[in-house]
């Protein structure tokens, strides 16, 4: 990804302030975004989120950057027994859709990358850095689509506990 680039964190379903960070910096392709992951629950408008993300992806493949987040791990589930937000996130595409979206969103959430590089300089993830990642290329051995596993450098780097 080339510099300058916004680096976005969570959203967590807030689209009211995803479109503020638009109107204030701009919408792209005039800016250039990477967003960290976790697009989804707690907020109230995850569909809303994840669906203009989506679209501004397709729609400015080179101004708009999408990782993966620790929302799209199926081990959040377990992790966070209590994640309400996420219920109501799957709940909502089950009554305003159905199953289909849902999984399909699952499906796109397996095909984001771990982790970006702007400008040869800066590595971006969501989490961390694994305590097993020797050396940056090892982040590339992962085949998109991919399901993360329970432990190890996927896992740190969405879920880092330091």
């Amino acid at each position: 990804i080339k510099a300058p680039t916004v680096i976005c964190g969570d959203l967590h379903g807030q689209y009211n302030d995803l479109l503020d960070i638009f109107d204030s910096l701009e919408w792209p392709p005039k800016q250039r975004y990477l967003f960290m992951g976790d697009y989804v629950d707690r907020g109230p408008q995850s569909i809303e989120v994840i669906s203009l993300l989506l679209y501004l992806k397709v729609r400015h493949p080179n101004h708009v950057y999408l990782l993966r987040g620790s929302v799209s791990l199926q081990i959040h589930r377990r992790i966070h027994q209590s994640a309400v937000g996420n219920i109501f996130y799957r709940a909502d595409c089950l009554r305003l859709y159905d199953i289909t979206l849902w999984d399909s969103f699952q499906e796109c959430f397996k095909t984001l990358s771990l982790a970006a590089v702007i400008s040869s300089r800066i590595i971006c993830m969501h989490g961390g850095i694994s305590p097993y990642l020797e050396k940056a290329e090892d982040i590339k051995r992962f085949v998109k689509p991919f399901d993360i596993p329970d432990r190890g450098i996927a896992c740190d780097i969405l879920w880092v506990k330091l």
